[in-house]
């Protein structure tokens, strides 16, 4: 991805790397120190690491600073890269390096001046008239100090990611007692790099990817928090005033704070601001609920939470006064905890061109899936839909079966205005009320939003497989798209689920099937990206537009008693009927437009069919209520007839 800029790179540096040498790096950088003024410097590691020719030619202090961030973006991308792939090659989990990609590149806006630029002229102003009289950092200043911190911390970094690579994501796996014996582990910040690479370490060696990932979050947190504590001097320098109020400095520190939203990504550029409460909206399903011990203490200590299973937001995360380390670390904790997996995080820094020999076979791909998802009102077609795609992966896909009886258990509810209208009485009192159009349309949104999960879903099966067959990765699909297209706006839908989808299509080639953990894992991915990422946000819309009284019944639905007596006559349901599991009681979400609520009921639902080993012999499907469209013959074969279903939809339809 990056050959464009390492093309520049090699053809630059050729002639002189010829006669340069590699070199001890505590040598290197204390000589360094000359073009450096001596109020930004800052404590140097021991590791008895060294640096090689390129890197003391681009990472040199008197280089041209534009060209050397350049260079630290692009060789911190690669260096997470190859780190990523060391650490979990099957799945794609950020760390340290990625994140660091972004936040050099957001220096290099400071540097460049871009930064200052976007502030607006009022804010442009303040800083100059501050500057000038002597109260604030200038920019001349500010771009000297950026850069120079940039500057250091990759000078450490770079060589220390390259060792590790070289010392344990070779073919022979290094000592880490060696390793540790570099540092010096008298120094606080030395003592938390060492235990971040120790747990990058351990995920190494670790096979459950729940685990692997906590390790690789932890170590990642760690990674920051001592790259910070080293260049903490910096950071207050620049956070430095000459205002006599501690009101005037707290204005002036909230201020600059807010001005500085961290930009990640090419592709869906995401501005993170520091003044703000960490969503958790991208938070890895694995990483909601902390279960190792050393990370449990760890956010204690700092005060953020390890069960984020109903908060919206990494509470008190924001950071008031970027200069204030503790501030600084919490904020940075919760956003590497919330973001690590975030395809932005993947994308290359710099604008390269890209082949776009993939687009038309996505293409076909997107016609396909839109076949397989129906019109927006087969709702049955699409219970059938699902159930072909768990036949099709031999069952490995058990996500499919159980949307597959909640489509068709949601299926009457949303026909609830057509029925209303058919009611001579009930239905003319409701329909003088005006409220029968407001139920059609929300029963239509319903099935809207069921069509695009489907239809999402079997996109990114399909999708999976193309890459296996092709052997590229998944940000290979973005190459060459056009971000305004509703193709790159589908792809970009379904890159949480992708990595999972690989995993399932890899147990159905090998024959292994799931274990009890995984398909638990399997259902937590899925129903967080069916709920959350894609259903919540339309249905918080198309919320904002009804009347009170449908709003209240979405928010607290009936128990069954009050559903048998006043509901149950418009064919809708607010419970799920669980006479084919042998029980004799319903399932009811507790507040529908809660996806968290919704997930716990899924989660309910899928313990229940596992309980059944996804094998209710369909006497699910025989609930009148739901599924009074299904023949017969169904019943008695249900993968001949799905397969039957589909050949003759794909064959009319050219699919």
């Amino acid at each position: 991805m990056e050959k464009s800029l390492n093309k520049f790179i090699i053809l630059f540096t050729l002639p002189w790397a010829l006669f340069a040498k590699e070199g001890n790096l505590k040598k290197w950088v204390e000589n360094q120190w000359k073009n450096v003024h001596q109020d930004y410097r800052i404590p140097v590691i021991d590791a008895g690491l060294s640096i090689g020719p390129e890197d003391q030619k681009f990472l040199a202090m008197d280089a041209n600073p534009m060209i050397r961030n350049q260079y630290i973006n692009s060789t911190y991308f690669s260096l997470g890269q190859k780190l990523s792939k060391c650490l979990s090659p099957q799945f794609q989990i950020g760390n340290w390096y990625h994140f660091a990609t972004w936040a050099s590149l957001s220096a290099g806006e400071v540097i460049s001046g871009q930064k200052f630029a976007e502030l607006g002229k009022i804010k442009n102003a303040l800083f100059w008239i501050g500057g000038a009289i002597g109260k604030v950092k200038g920019k001349k200043v500010q771009k000297e100090i950026f850069a120079n911190t940039n500057a250091i911390i990759a000078t450490e970094m770079i060589p220390l990611g390259r060792e590790f690579l070289k010392t344990f994501c070779g073919d022979k796996k290094g000592n880490y007692a060696e390793f540790q014996k570099r540092f010096d582990v008298e120094k606080q910040y030395d003592l938390w790099l060492l235990k971040a690479f120790k747990n990058y370490e351990k995920a190494i060696r670790e096979k459950d990817y729940e685990k692997k990932m906590e390790l690789i979050t932890y170590g990642s947190i760690f990674h920051v928090v001592a790259e910070q504590k080293r260049v903490d001097t910096l950071i207050l320098k620049i956070f430095q005033t000459g205002f006599r109020t501690r009101l005037t400095r707290t204005i002036f520190k909230i201020m600059a704070t807010k001005s500085a939203p961290l930009r990640m990504g090419t592709d869906t550029k995401l501005n993170i601001r520091l003044d703000k409460d960490v969503p958790t909206n991208f938070t890895h399903p694995f990483l909601k609920k902390i279960n190792h011990l050393q990370f449990q203490h760890f956010n204690k200590k700092i005060g953020l939470k390890n069960n984020l299973r109903q908060a919206p937001t990494y509470k008190r995360s924001k950071s008031k006064d970027w200069g204030n380390f503790e501030q600084r670390q919490k904020f940075l904790a919760a956003f590497f905890r919330g973001y690590i997996t975030h395809r932005s995080l993947f994308t290359f820094p710099q604008k390269t061109l890209r082949s776009d020999t993939l687009i038309p076979e996505i293409k076909q791909i997107y016609k396909e899936a839109a076949v397989f998802a129906g019109k927006r009102d087969d709702m049955a077609h699409r219970a059938k839909a699902l159930l072909f795609l768990y036949y099709e992966t031999k069952k490995t896909l058990s996500f499919a079966l159980s949307i597959s009886h909640l489509t068709l258990a949601l299926d009457r509810s949303t026909w609830v205005g057509e029925a209303m209208e058919k009611k001579p009485v009930i239905g003319k009192a409701i329909k003088k009320m005006k409220y029968v159009k407001d139920y059609k349309v929300w029963g239509g949104l319903l099935r809207s939003i069921n069509q695009t999960m489907v239809r999402r879903l079997f996109f990114s099966y399909r999708l999976a497989e193309l890459l296996r067959k092709k052997k590229i990765s998944f940000l290979s699909v973005f190459q060459g798209m056009n971000q305004r297209s509703s193709l790159y706006k589908e792809v970009d839908s379904i890159a949480e689920i992708i990595p999972f989808m690989m995993d399932i299509l890899e147990k159905v080639k090998t024959g292994k099937g799931l274990s009890k953990k995984e398909q638990w894992d399997q259902f937590e991915i899925f129903s967080y990206w069916e709920h959350r990422t894609i259903n919540q946000p339309q249905m918080k819309k198309g919320f904002s537009r009804l009347p009170a009284p449908l709003k209240l019944l979405l928010k607290r639905p009936p128990r069954r008693f009050v559903e048998a007596i006043f509901l149950d006559p418009f064919n809708v349901r607010a419970t799920f009927n669980l006479k084919c599991f042998k029980r004799k009681r319903y399932l009811r979400t507790e507040n529908f437009m809660n996806p968290n609520k919704r997930i716990d009921q899924a989660r309910e639902f899928f313990g229940l069919m596992m309980e059944l080993n996804f094998n209710p012999n369909m006497s699910c499907f025989r609930d009148n209520y739901y599924l009074y469209q299904f023949p017969e013959k169904f019943y008695r074969g249900p993968k001949k007839y799905i397969d039957g279903f589909f050949k003759k939809t794909s064959l009319s339809q050219g699919f």
